[in-house]
């Protein structure tokens, strides 16, 4: 279980996480849940692909873009999307 946090700092400046790259997580067999803070406007391609155990995922109303293939072979079960209005399938 993983909760991504909407900000980081480095060298004593804070920084927005805005994105979540390419093949971030991917194949990450031990990944069950994840949360994704306010701050995150995209998910690019293949970011979840392969994460099996992946069960859950809360994707905030801040999302514009979710990148192909993000979840992929997943095993998404429980998902909480808000306002989000695009199918959440066609990534799967």
């Amino acid at each position: 279980n993983i909760e991504i946090v909407a900000s980081v700092v480095l060298n004593s400046e804070k920084y927005a996480v805005v994105e979540i790259d390419k093949s971030a997580f991917r194949l990450c067999d031990s990944l069950t849940s994840v949360i994704i803070p306010n701050s995150v406007l995209t998910i690019k391609d293949d970011a979840f692909r392969w994460c099996g155990a992946l069960n859950s995922v809360v994707l905030p109303n801040s999302i514009v873009s979710i990148g192909d293939w993000a979840f992929y072979g997943s095993n998404i079960e429980s998902r909480e999307h808000n306002d989000y209005r695009r199918s959440l399938f066609r990534i799967l």
